[in-house]
């Protein structure tokens, strides 16, 4: 029983620290050790806490500025007077602003998203480089570095031109490089500059008509006059010199009044006024048929009469290009094709000669009548491309609206 009592104060003792081989004298200082080890640790994560926290309220706070700053731009982006465009770098809309749907007549930005420049745009621009083409020269030159600047045309949702000035310039939105394209509309200016040309041009048609009437209702009965004149001859006495007389000024005078009537004719065509279009092109054809020189084939679709400065612009420009096609191209026929497709007229001149100089594919020497030409297409605002091939013939190609030829604003 002793030992057991033994035992148990031993036991007591060790539990209590009361001898060498106690359990407190034995791990204490161990313990001691741990829980100091635990009070650091819980300091540095403390510490760690407290930066951790303040390195959430800066995030929090930059974050807030963010989209502050974010809201700022956007506010910017969206309220600019001018179009904008985003572009990714293969031409897909990634962005746009309010005034760029404006500009395209869309309702959406999901209607834009994903469409490249082409989409938007015509077959060939107002200079008649063919649109692709242009659009590659520009991001040519945009990607070494240079900012562009010229003049675009686009097609607006209900199918009008609209005239622009674009802007390209590279930009970088995190690791990703886009194209921005910045669009001012100025079809209105085009407008003014079209309808100075157009007033030009009618104030030309106004002097021929002018000029027409004094040699067909002046010099024309005068001429009648002088014939009646010499007519009266027959009462001279020596028959036969009258009669050489008599024939060979009758003859004179026959050849000035058609003289006169050709001349009249050229500067004022009246079957153009009474007729139309097509009647004034088929009397000018048979002609151009009858002298042997050029065959001529005229295609059309037209169904009624065009606005007055379509048809002499059209009249014009044919004419124009017909006399050069004898002049310089050395050609044995020719094609006119005139297709109207709602309210876009589509027109094409060809023939198999041997195409225009090198000065002209350059567009370095285009000479008066090209320039006229061009100036005239301008004047309605039409769209003209020549297709320039040494050798292989001569094509022009001509697109007008005829709705922005009329007067009407096509906002």
């Amino acid at each position: 029983m002793s030992e057991y009592n033994d035992d148990k104060e031993a036991i007591r003792r060790k539990v209590l620290g009361l001898g060498e081989d106690s359990v407190s004298k034995s791990y204490y200082p161990q313990l001691q050790q741990h829980i100091h080890e635990l009070e650091q640790k819980t300091k540095a994560l403390e510490t760690k806490t407290i930066e951790l926290n303040k390195t959430i309220e800066d995030l929090v706070n930059t974050k807030i500025l963010l989209e502050i700053e974010e809201e700022r731009f956007r506010e910017l982006f969206e309220s600019a007077n001018d179009a904008i465009f985003i572009f990714d770098t293969v031409d897909h809309c990634v962005e746009c602003n309010n005034q760029a749907l404006k500009l395209l007549q869309y309702d959406s930005k999901n209607d834009v998203m994903g469409l490249s420049p082409i989409d938007f745009s015509p077959e060939y621009q107002a200079n008649g480089e063919l649109t692709v083409t242009a659009l590659e020269n520009y991001k040519t030159k945009l990607m070494g570095g240079e900012s562009q600047i010229f003049d675009w045309v686009v097609i607006r949702k209900d199918k009008s031109l609209a005239y622009t000035e674009a802007s390209l310039n590279s930009i970088t939105i995190g690791d990703n490089n886009y194209v921005q394209a910045i669009v001012r509309d100025i079809t209105k200016l085009k407008k003014l500059e079209q309808d100075f040309s157009l007033a030009t041009i009618r104030t030309e048609e106004r002097e021929r008509v002018r000029f027409a009437k004094e040699l067909h209702d002046g010099i024309g009965p005068i001429l009648s006059t002088i014939k009646l004149y010499l007519q009266w001859l027959n009462d001279t006495d020596n028959q036969d010199h009258i009669e050489i007389i008599k024939k060979k000024i009758n003859e004179s005078i026959n050849e000035a009044t058609k003289s006169i009537k050709e001349v009249s004719q050229n500067l004022s065509p009246h079957v153009l006024t009474n007729y139309g279009l097509i009647e004034a092109l088929n009397i000018f054809i048979e002609k151009i048929k009858e002298t042997g020189k050029l065959q001529v084939n005229l295609k059309h679709n037209l169904s009624q009469r065009l606005d007055k400065d379509l048809e002499v612009m059209f009249y014009r420009v044919t004419t124009e290009l017909i006399n050069n096609t004898i002049k310089h191209a050395g050609a044995s026929t020719s094609e006119i094709t005139i297709k109207k497709e709602g309210e876009i007229i589509y027109f094409t001149y060809s023939d198999d000669g041997k195409g225009l100089s090198e000065d002209h594919r350059n567009k370095t020497n285009l000479g008066m009548g090209i320039n006229n030409i061009i100036n005239r297409v301008k004047s309605v605002g039409g769209i003209i491309d020549f297709k320039q091939k040494k050798g292989k013939g001569f094509k022009v190609k001509i697109i007008v609206a005829t709705h922005l030829s009329n007067g009407n604003d096509i906002d």
